[in-house]
């Protein structure tokens, strides 16, 4: 296979939410970070999150993916991921933070979210595994069994965190890229039947959980407290309005709005660019999308249509519940918006998602809309 150049569409519109990103995280966490004496505390270390996901990318987007697809790579890549999660749960390793172990302390920041790793990992696994079972790929025994087997144990490692809405999230992850493999929908579905009752009385016989829930059909019920954060952010938004209030003047960031330059920022962009700015946002998000999907159909082998959509959705799953959180669509999740959040793993694994993707583009020699791939490099679905 002969590399050529990265997609330019998508590398620009990376940057573009990068520095759009920059500008809303410095709007929004000015006044919390004044208060703890330094107003561009939040600033400079968004800033360093995004140099080390930049150059991450970079390095990345230069590694032939076919190099991701060796039993030799991703075997201790997927075991790497297990003993990440396994060592948050270890008292006096994992950083214990209201009652949830979910990071790995580094230095003297507790900011490593070992979940956050393993979602790229398993889009990688699964992309070959998936390849690697492609004969049998209808089988329910001899590939579905195994990826539910792999799949349950991140989902319990990461629910006893406890992390309800992450572990949900990579079944959302996985089932999608099992269903394009080739995977048979009756199976699916199956797999659907059982595994759905299961989340739904994990939700509802946790407390904290239940109440997310409740809140969540009616969050005027707790104004001040379970249904605090959507109703701020629902005020955000509407003040708003078309145009907004202008960068810098939002109220609702005024410790008001709970983490505005984190979870809720969508919802200090509402306030402060109204809906023209909120429109920009999301039709970025679609052309990342887009290019994601067309990198996908365009890859020269099933691995890198696989990974390309993977990684797509990966982005697009983790946008989609963050604006659906924001606008009182899902219930609230703790999950930053792609590329504009404050900075952290997130953003560091998005970033070096991006990095991958990048890479898979460099292997299809023309991107554009009237391109159609070729039945060799289809995924088996649509064969």
């Amino acid at each position: 296979m002969q590399q050529g150049s990265s997609d330019k569409v998508l590398l620009s519109v990376v940057l573009i939410l990068l520095g759009f990103g920059v500008i809303m995280v410095y709007s929004s966490s000015g006044v919390y970070a004044k208060s703890g004496g330094n107003e561009h505390y939040f600033l400079l270390r968004h800033l360093f999150s995004i140099l080390v996901g930049v150059t991450a990318m970079t390095i990345i987007s230069l590694i032939p993916y076919p190099f991701y697809r060796r039993p030799s790579v991703i075997i201790p890549l997927l075991f790497f991921a297990i003993a990440l999660l396994v060592l948050t749960l270890i008292p006096g390793i994992g950083a214990k933070i209201n009652n949830a172990r979910r990071w790995l302390p580094i230095g003297n920041f507790r900011t490593f979210q070992p979940a956050e790793v393993a979602k790229l990992i398993l889009v990688l696994y699964f992309s070959y595994y998936m390849v690697k079972k492609q004969d049998k790929i209808r089988s329910f025994t001899f590939t579905v069994i195994p990826c539910l087997i792999i799949l349950g144990l991140f989902f319990t490692l990461i629910v006893i965190q406890p992390d309800l809405g992450t572990a949900i999230n990579i079944v959302a992850l996985v089932i999608p890229l099992m269903f394009i493999a080739g995977v048979r929908i009756v199976h699916l579905l199956e797999v659907a039947l059982v595994s759905l009752p299961l989340i739904g009385l994990l939700t509802w016989t946790n407390p904290y959980q239940k109440m997310r829930i409740l809140r969540f059909l009616n969050p005027w019920e707790d104004p001040k407290k379970s249904g605090y954060q959507l109703i701020q952010s629902l005020i955000a938004i509407g003040k708003g309005g078309i145009s907004g209030v202008g960068l810098g003047r939002g109220q609702q960031k005024l410790f008001y709005l709970p983490e505005p330059y984190s979870d809720f920022i969508f919802s200090t962009i509402g306030e402060e660019l109204g809906l023209l700015g909120a429109i920009v946002v999301i039709v970025l998000f679609t052309v990342l999308l887009w290019r994601g999907i067309l990198i996908a159909f365009s890859a020269p082998d099933l691995f890198g249509t696989f990974v390309a959509f993977g990684l797509t959705l990966l982005i697009g799953i983790q946008a989609g519940i963050n604006l659906g959180v924001v606008t009182g669509i899902l219930p609230t999740k703790g999950l930053p918006l792609p590329f504009i959040s404050h900075g952290g793993t997130s953003l560091i694994v998005c970033l070096t998602s991006m990095g991958i993707l990048l890479n898979i583009s460099r292997y299809c020699p023309e991107l554009r809309w009237s391109q159609r791939p070729s039945a060799a490099n289809q995924p088996a679905f649509s064969r």
